[in-house]
């Protein structure tokens, strides 16, 4: 048996992955999806493989050079693509007189090659083509005797006795078929086919069920592809053995990022799994963030989600499921008393973090900036307030330099006021899981060495919550009680940098929501803008800002003037 592997595509789907790494290049499980075919052909007793190559061929050749396969593989490079029928006559010479199977190179699949190969010895015809059930790529007429009878165009139906299946990209093809196909033309199969039925040529269709099958060239079906080969893994038993299926995916919830979050059970076990998105080709990307600060916090005795799996490329991160209750849930649903208890067990772990958490803490471990110091202030908290909330979802003309020398200064006073510590960045409710453990952090990946202040004031300016003000006085008092535990520290001066982290955190809160309300179209976020816009004149109060930052004062009140007049988002 002979085989051929069809490698030459752009990869069009996949952009701007596929511009660094051509398709067949992606790695699933560590290994990548060539190397996995190459395998697959050698157990199926192929003794021979073509692959044909166009987009990026080096990196196919530097793949194959490094591979170690008892069979003989070449490649057979097209200047330009000709398509797949036009691939099979360009290796008319390698294929010979027996039949070829041919697979294309974005199909991961346990479909039995070697199975399908009897099965058209067995059966003669021209075609023996793989289908499956598998909507929406049912496009494929096939009649009760098994024989294919046609190609339909999208919402077309089926004729009567017929049914409608998808094709898997493999097949087996006999020599004959290369006589219809014209030399050095960009020829599709799929037509080659449509004439070949009508001059009599029997097609054969091989009915699978139960299989599995992927198509990667789409980033849906590539993540589901590596999360279907790691899920075993996740669920490794005590003694390390992967444990089978069957495994049950469903979407999460998101919030404000652009990762999308899936719970995967098996039985009564489940694991979460973040997805970043597939890497890009080079520098640090948001997952080995989350990666390197997760084990770093757990090995610290900060409560954050165990890490399960990490697979680099497709950004793939399985992690312990924490469940779906959170801190502003029990806000809105414990009585007093539960909430201060809870809100006192959080305090005293962000004094363990903001500690802790810079022992021994890489900054190369980040991926936005190393440390939350004085551009960080300026560009993603005041700028971003300016920008976002002030001028796009307000719509406020704002001019001149008084604001921008209010803006300079507030990052000056952050500066000299900050303790020095481990900053999780996002510190908020929402961010706050509640387990039977007790509280657990998520969204860790943000995180950078700064003033520990800021995590403080933003788990108690939480607009999700609206923490009483004299809850929020006693949780401060606490804080800085438990802080006391690990550090000596000036509890006057704490506070000093507290207030003024307290408006920095706020500024950036009216700058996430308004852009995620906006540009988003996360509405959800909307409802909370009133809130904070008066949070923020609150916080600008503790530090006098009327005095201290005059410019920032004003603007802040003409913009909570302008958000109370507006229409209430409902809850």
């Amino acid at each position: 048996m002979k085989a051929m592997i069809l490698a030459a595509g752009l990869g069009t789907r996949l952009r701007p992955h596929t511009l660094h790494t051509p398709k067949v290049l992606f790695p699933i499980g560590g290994k990548t999806l060539l190397a996995r075919i190459l395998e697959r052909l050698v157990r199926a007793g192929c003794r021979a493989v073509m692959i044909n190559t166009h987009h990026l061929a080096d990196a196919i050749e530097a793949e194959l050079s490094g591979l170690e396969l008892p069979i003989a593989v070449a490649t057979r490079h097209e200047p330009r693509i000709l398509g797949t029928g036009g691939a099979l006559k360009n290796a008319a010479d390698f294929w010979g007189s027996q039949p070829l199977l041919v697979i294309n190179g974005d199909i991961e699949t346990d479909l039995d090659l070697a199975a399908l190969y009897r099965h058209h010895l067995d059966n003669p015809c021209h075609v023996t083509m793989a289908v499956h059930d598998c909507a929406p790529y049912n496009n494929v007429l096939v009649d009760s005797a098994s024989m294919i009878t046609g190609f339909l165009a999208t919402g077309d139906n089926p004729g009567p006795g017929e049914s409608l299946l998808a094709y898997t990209g493999i097949q087996v093809v006999d020599p004959a078929v290369a006589r219809m196909i014209p030399p050095g033309e960009k020829t599709g199969i799929i037509s080659v086919y449509r004439r070949g039925l009508k001059a009599g040529w029997p097609i054969r269709a091989y009915r699978l069920e139960g299989l599995r099958w992927h198509d990667i060239g789409t980033p849906e079906g590539y993540r589901r592809a590596v999360m279907e080969h790691l899920a075993p893994r996740a669920f490794a038993g005590p003694k390390g053995r992967a444990e089978p299926g069957p495994f049950d995916c469903r979407p999460l919830a998101g919030d404000g990022s652009d990762r999308r979050w899936f719970r995967i059970t098996s039985g009564r076990a489940s694991v979460v799994v973040a997805d970043h998105g597939i890497r890009p080709r080079s520098g640090p990307v948001e997952a080995d963030a989350f990666v390197a600060i997760g084990k770093h916090l757990k090995s610290k005795q900060v409560p954050v989600p165990g890490i399960i799996l990490y697979d680099r490329f497709s950004g793939l991160v399985f992690v312990e499921d924490l469940g779906d209750r959170h801190l502003q849930q029990a806000a809105a649903a414990c009585d007093r008393r539960e909430l201060r208890a809870i809100y006192r067990k959080v305090t005293a772990i962000w004094a363990r973090m903001a500690v802790r958490g810079a022992e021994g803490f890489d900054p190369g471990w980040t991926w936005q900036t190393t440390h939350y110091d004085r551009t960080v202030i300026l560009e993603n908290e005041c700028h971003y307030f300016r920008d976002r909330f002030l001028r796009q979802y307000l719509k406020m003309k704002i001019g001149g330099s008084e604001l921008e020398k209010d803006f300079s200064a507030l990052a000056s006073m952050v500066e000299e006021t900050g303790l020095p510590g481990f900053v999780h960045r996002d510190f908020q409710s929402r961010n706050i899981m509640l387990t039977a453990r007790g509280p657990m952090l998520i969204d860790f990946q943000g995180a950078r060495l700064g003033p520990v202040q800021y995590d403080l004031a933003s788990l108690l300016i939480d607009p999700y919550t609206g923490t009483e003000p004299e809850l929020r006085q006693e949780l401060l008092g606490h804080g800085m009680d438990c802080l006391a535990r690990y550090l000596v520290f000036d509890r006057r001066k704490f506070l000093q940098g507290y207030g003024l982290c307290a408006v920095c955190r706020n500024l950036q809160i009216l700058g996430a929501f308004s852009f995620l309300s906006l540009v988003k179209g996360k509405t959800f976020f909307k409802r909370y803008i009133r809130p904070a816009a008066a949070g923020l004149l609150d916080n600008l109060r503790q530090i006098d800002a009327a005095c201290t930052l005059p410019a920032l004062w004003e603007t802040a009140c003409r913009a909570a003037e302008l958000v109370k007049s507006e229409p209430s988002v409902s809850n």
